[in-house]
């Protein structure tokens, strides 16, 4: 039996879920999920980009929902660029 992925919450209304890593992949994957547990988007690796990037599904967002993502995404591009990944 799969052990419960462990949340992280990343502000008043929004948690991740980091998803199993494909080995066909070198990065992460985080599942977007507000407190009725509804999830909303990936946040995963976009190559053309060469930074993490948010992929909604269908939602409605607040400035403060933008807001944290957006420190999130900050955050884990840091930690790449700091170990000389890009």
């Amino acid at each position: 039996m799969d052990k419960p992925k462990k949340l992280e919450r990343i502000g008043k209304y929004l948690r991740v879920r980091l998803d199993k890593r494909l080995k066909s992949r070198k990065t992460d994957t985080w599942e977007v999920i507000n407190n009725d547990d509804e999830s909303l988007g990936v946040i995963s690796w976009y190559s053309p980009w060469r930074q993490y990037n948010f992929e909604p599904e269908i939602a409605t967002y607040n400035h403060r929902c933008l807001t944290d993502i957006a420190a999130f995404l900050i955050r884990e591009n840091g930690k790449r660029r700091k170990h000389g990944r890009t």
